[in-house]
């Protein structure tokens, strides 16, 4: 009977040992993340008044200075945040908790546990334990170290059960506190936190000038020190303005992703109607969130001025300069390059040549190169220096006298020519209604003053008005504004009046045949689009070219 019993029994231990230690296989199945934090024997971040409270120990020990001998010893902790800023918030109530105490002579790890409540943190923010002792006293109240985990890049700390161990030491004149090595293991145990966090960027305010989708990037930065996954929302103020993205992301800790958002102004939205357009990343873990936002316009835009590069330039006779011209709104916003669509002229003297818009240089001087788009025109200096290769001697010396005489003789040519011939400066586009269509400018001339411009302009609209009342009369005619000749002719449609500015001697059929030519090719490429024109100066792209191609024929 005495050998059952006894068999009972260690089966029943059996059964309880192996039962209590299957609630303990695996410490670190626990989904709650306890951390260790150690009193290490090096500064932390504000050397050499604070050391580390890091997440290993140190080689290195510490010892405070001792205490008066006799009586009992006390120590405890208090325990503040500091923020990113410096500005510490204790959570200890303003006394020590956790107090151990000696009052006979030893040494050895004394632990005692201490309720941290659930406090909210930014990710900037840094813990901060400072530890007192004091003689007969408790709590005490002499600061004998201080340690600091720097920043913890957490939302908040848990509310948990802390264990905090203490390395001290009474004897005659050993009364202190130990740490930083394995032998002064002084550590907090059981030190949780949520160390998740996100920081939504949101991109530049924005504006569109059509109906349609548009795409515009967010980015969603992991500021926390684990990875994380985020719920993504987007929102808008406005009906009009529609709005999507993906639903989620993951992004490793410290690290970002770009989130595209796609917003649609919808055929509903009218000029001038704006929508601020947000981005929501909540964390999956925590109650980490954050939000972001830009404002989109949906406006429309006139050009104001243009505005041509480089502005100043200085190149060696021969010399290229390549020429750009960008146009800008009333309020400053870019809104395209118009190089291709820009006219590009110099001051006559300086010669050279035009491919496109690439100048090759030929005289040396200081030049004004001018854009013109549109109607709008900006202007640049050049500076073209003599090159300094010396000229090849030989013929050029021993015959300079016949070079002088040929030069002589062809401006005599070209005096004769321009006296039997008209000049045309410019021409002018005019619709029925004295809208002007375009305006086109010779590559040889400087550009004109903008008051010169308006005066002619307004000056041919009104005798335009005066001059072809009588529907019968639409020959060609003149005027004379100023320095410059005017020839005004109206073409077979009675839609269109061209007038050509010129100087030199103007024969009547040389300008009329030349006109005659103009508004015929632009009848022929223009005249479905012009007999029923609703004002929409997009279905007139290419006018001013056929303007242009037969100027430069002059």
């Amino acid at each position: 009977m005495a050998s059952l019993t006894v068999a009972l029994l260690l089966v029943s231990m059996f059964y309880i040992t192996s039962w209590s230690g299957g609630e303990t296989l695996d410490p670190n199945s626990s989904l709650n993340a306890n951390e260790v934090r150690y009193m290490r024997g090096v500064y932390g971040e504000n050397e050499p008044d604070e050391y580390l409270l890091g997440t290993t120990q140190s080689n290195v020990v510490q010892m405070s200075e001792p205490m008066a001998s006799g009586g009992t010893h006390y120590w405890g902790m208090r325990v503040w945040i500091r923020s990113g800023t410096g500005i510490e918030t204790e959570v200890t109530g303003g006394e020590a908790v956790a107090v151990v105490m000696r009052n006979e002579e030893g040494q050895g790890i004394q632990s005692e546990e201490w309720d941290c409540p659930d406090i909210e943190l930014s990710t900037t923010d840094s813990l901060v334990i400072r530890i007192y002792q004091e003689r007969n006293a408790s709590p005490p109240t002499t600061l004998v170290a201080t340690f600091d985990t720097t920043h913890l890049g957490a939302t908040g700390l848990d509310a948990a059960t802390w264990t905090v161990h203490y390395h001290t030491h009474r004897a005659p004149g050993q009364n202190r506190f130990n740490w930083g090595t394995e032998t002064y293991n002084s550590r907090v145990e059981g030190f949780t936190y949520e160390a998740y966090g996100v920081n939504v960027i949101e991109p530049e305010d924005a504006a569109e000038t059509e109906t349609g989708t548009y795409d515009y990037s967010f980015t969603v930065e992991n500021t926390g020190e684990t990875d994380d996954t985020y719920d993504l929302t987007v929102g808008s103020d406005n009906a009009d303005f529609t709005v999507s993205t993906q639903e989620q992301v993951t992004i490793s800790a410290g690290d970002h992703s770009d989130i595209e958002v796609q917003v649609t102004i919808e055929e509903t939205a009218e000029v001038g109607d704006g929508a601020l357009v947000t981005l929501t990343a909540r964390s999956r873990n925590s109650d980490a969130e954050d939000s972001d936002g830009f404002r989109l316009t949906f406006m429309t835009f006139d050009v104001d001025r243009i505005a041509i590069e480089p502005s100043e330039e200085t190149v060696s006779t021969g010399e290229s300069v390549t020429y750009t011209a960008t146009a800008y709104d009333q309020h400053g916003n870019v809104l395209g390059d118009v190089t291709e669509e820009t006219t590009w002229s110099i001051d006559p003297g300086a010669g050279g040549r035009w491919q496109e818009n690439v100048y090759t240089s030929e005289y040396p001087g200081t030049w004004t190169v001018t854009g013109t788009y549109d109607g709008f025109f900006d202007t640049g200096t050049l500076v073209v220096e003599e090159d300094d290769v010396p000229p090849t001697p030989g013929i050029i010396r021993d015959y300079w006298w016949l070079l002088l005489l040929g030069a002589i003789a062809a401006g005599i040519f070209i005096i004769l020519k321009k006296r039997r011939k008209p000049f045309v400066e410019q021409a002018f586009l005019i619709y029925d209604d004295g809208l002007l269509l375009t305006h086109a400018t010779s590559r040889l001339m400087p550009r004109m003053d903008s008051d010169v411009f308006s005066g002619m302009l307004t000056a041919i609209q009104n005798f335009v008005k005066d001059s072809f009342v009588d529907e019968m009369n639409w020959g060609l005619k003149k005027l004379e504004f100023g320095d410059h000749k005017i020839a005004i002719e109206r073409d077979k449609t009675g839609l269109l009046i061209l007038a050509l500015v010129y100087t030199g001697k103007g024969s009547e059929a040389v300008l009329s045949k030349m006109s005659g030519e103009i508004l015929e090719e632009i009848n022929d490429t223009y005249g479905d689009v012009l007999s029923d024109w609703d004002g929409d100066m997009d279905n007139l792209r290419g006018i001013k070219d056929i303007l242009m191609k037969h100027l430069s024929k002059r």
